[in-house]
């Protein structure tokens, strides 16, 4: 199967919009090979592996966004965005529930830090203006407090499930290391929340 020129893109591009025949790009050159394990069934094309990976992962990086930010409608745009990122790089990643997750991990911290900064900037402007904090709050703040060290590993372990060798390699350490920091990051959330061993 012959790709379309370049000829056929601009032509298609002239006048009303029209959307984009994934079809026509599916060619030998675009072939892309996954294996089972990675997305769960057997696929041919780059878009059909990718395809396959969000049926099986989209509910789950949802939920687990959900628990980060707390609002379902930002989860879902979130996720969106998390595997928009994921598509950009798909045939560099190898292991894309842990890239998904630590993308989505990375959004929602920076929606965490957005939110900080706004009610600080409600603060400023009205002094007495009293906020309340979100009911999870607690937790989510004692974890964001953390050295970076010691709180990707944990978001990762336990927001998002993944299991310590999916951490592991995610983060380009040891699996001992992952282990050490988790010990001792529960050590620090105890401490922190005051309470015995998390």
């Amino acid at each position: 199967m012959r790709l379309p020129g370049p000829s056929l893109l601009r032509r298609k591009s002239r006048g009303a919009p029209s959307s984009l025949n994934l079809s026509a790009l599916r060619g030998p050159r675009l072939s892309y090979r996954v294996t089972t394990a990675t997305v769960g069934v057997a696929v041919t094309t780059r878009a059909d592996a990718l395809q396959a990976f969000c049926e099986r992962e989209y509910a789950g990086v949802v939920g687990y966004l959900y628990r980060l930010v707390g609002e379902e409608e930002l989860a879902r745009d979130l996720t969106q965005e998390a595997f928009v990122r994921l598509f950009g790089r798909w045939s560099a990643v190898r292991d894309p529930r842990a890239y998904v997750y630590l993308v989505a991990t990375n959004l929602a911290r920076r929606q965490w830090r957005r939110r900080r900064d706004e009610a600080a900037a409600v603060r400023r402007a009205h002094p007495r203006a009293e906020t309340a904090a979100p009911p999870d709050a607690g937790i989510r703040d004692v974890v964001e407090k953390l050295p970076r060290k010691w709180r990707d590993v944990v978001v990762l372990h336990y927001y998002a499930d993944l299991a310590v060798a999916d951490v592991a390699r995610q983060l380009g350490q040891p699996e001992g290391t992952v282990r050490r920091r988790l010990t001792e990051a529960r050590a620090l959330l105890a401490t922190s929340l005051g309470g015995p061993d998390v």
